[in-house]
């Protein structure tokens, strides 16, 4: 039986607004295992984003636990937290986050950067990378110079150059169009299939169930766990 790679225990994250509370997440537990391909889904306002700041230590919760790899995350300090980011969590933005005056393969190289890798071998992994998401002839182009797919498939490689133990993608198809969106999917469906843990957080049904298994939120809740 594979083991927990993330478990979230209890889970609760309240925000105050001109002394008003707001329950953003209740009380939320579940696990993933190693090698799983998870869809988080719920409309705008679920809290499924809020989660996806927990689960990828962008935010900590008001209340509860959270276990990465048998370790409680947030037990660590600030620095230990940007740590477990940059070389366990591999993050994909719908946005795509990438730095607009910085070639394709110096974007990918960031997080190598942070972790103090070498140059010629922040070189070498992010030109392998990159190749492998089909960008091997792209690696000098500006992000004006790509299309918001192979943006995407930047952001991806970029996200994997650490060799992470898990991808969380943030409507990862949400600014694509449906041919550039299927090409992502595809790209993450090939990840799992390799043996990568996804965690996908979504609106759209028709994204979710490429997963394996979707947790549904609504109002702060998960309302539904599901496998198929």
């Amino acid at each position: 039986m594979r083991p927990d790679l993330l478990r979230v225990v209890g889970v609760s994250k309240e925000y105050r607004m001109d002394g008003v509370a707001f329950h953003a997440l209740t009380n939320i537990s579940f696990a993933i295992k190693k090698g799983e391909f998870v869809a988080i889904m719920g409309p705008s306002g679920s809290g499924k984003s809020t989660l996806m700041h927990i689960i990828g230590c962008l935010d900590r919760p008001s209340n509860g636990k959270a276990y990465f790899e048998g370790r409680d995350v947030f037990a660590a300090n600030d620095r230990e937290l940007a740590s477990i980011r940059n070389i366990h969590i591999g993050f994909v933005f719908q946005q795509f986050n990438l730095l607009r005056r910085t070639s394709a393969i110096a974007n990918v190289e960031l997080p190598l950067v942070y972790a103090n890798v070498s140059s010629n071998e922040r070189h070498k992994k992010a030109k392998n990378i990159l190749e492998q998401v089909g960008l091997g002839d792209k690696t000098e182009n500006f992000p004006s110079q790509l299309s918001g797919g192979e943006q995407q498939r930047v952001a991806i490689a970029r996200a994997l150059v650490t060799n992470p133990s898990i991808i969380l993608a943030d409507e990862p198809t949400g600014n694509l169009d449906s041919k550039s969106g299927a090409d992502i999917i595809k790209i993450l469906k090939r990840l799992h299939e390799e043996g990568r843990t996804i965690v996908l957080v979504t609106h759209d049904e028709h994204v979710a169930s490429h997963a394996r298994r979707i947790i549904s939120i609504a109002d702060g809740v998960i309302v539904g766990d599901k496998k198929q």
